[in-house]
């Protein structure tokens, strides 16, 4: 999920995930695990709730909207650094309605992986 700062109560897609998960990103945010800050990384699984998708990888956007800029493609590369790490190449992209637009820009810097994406 490519997040930025948040304001809860948290807003589609982001809340739908949260309210599929019962409310765990919410806790994150609220006990402050994470902030969603430029690059912050937080890896989680979430058996408890989930069958079959419960691995999560949450990286902070920080207050950049538009991804087009150098520090948004250093995020953009970061985030492939961290999803080669992780050795995955297909996944689900959780984009919240700010990043949106950003979409073009996101497939062209995730051009090697295979996602879908949620909005």
């Amino acid at each position: 999920m490519l997040l930025q700062r948040q304001v809860l109560p948290l807003y589609s897609p982001i809340g739908d995930i949260d309210w599929w998960l019962r409310g765990q990103l919410t806790r994150l945010f609220i006990s402050n695990k994470f902030k969603a800050d430029e690059g912050e990384t937080l890896f989680f699984t979430s058996s408890k709730y989930c069958q079959k998708n419960k691995n999560f990888l949450l990286f902070g956007m920080g207050s950049i909207v538009n991804l087009d800029t150098g520090k948004g493609e250093y995020l953009l590369e970061s985030l492939k650094n961290q999803l080669n790490s992780l050795n995955t190449r297909i996944f689900l992209l959780v984009v919240s309605k700010e990043l949106f637009h950003n979409l073009p820009i996101i497939k062209q810097q995730l051009k090697g992986f295979s996602f879908d994406v949620c909005v």
